[in-house]
């Protein structure tokens, strides 16, 4: 979706925008869900409060990239990320 979004984007400050949200977001979704199976695998609790704290991490996970998205509006705005990192050669 992040590819996608920064191949339909004509200005090289939205891609970086897209950039960022989206890095960020699966990196604190990866993050996330890393340690409930560590911790589901180390305690028996029950699926409800698996879920429970599923659905926090995906709030948590969006939360993050739309942080990092502000994050970069206020201070990284003249540094190309994407063009730096060669994202738009993959993402056509």
């Amino acid at each position: 979706m992040g590819c996608y979004n920064i191949a339909q984007t004509s200005s090289w400050h939205e891609k970086n925008e897209v950039f960022v949200e989206t890095l960020l977001s699966t990196a604190v979704g990866v993050g996330a869900r890393i340690a409930l199976t560590v911790y589901f695998i180390a305690t028996p609790n029950g699926w409800v409060t698996a879920l429970a704290l599923g659905i926090g991490a995906v709030v948590g996970s969006l939360a993050a990239g739309k942080g990092a998205k502000y994050m970069y509006n206020q201070f990284g705005q003249r540094i190309d990320i994407v063009g730096m990192t060669n994202t738009s050669q993959l993402c056509r």
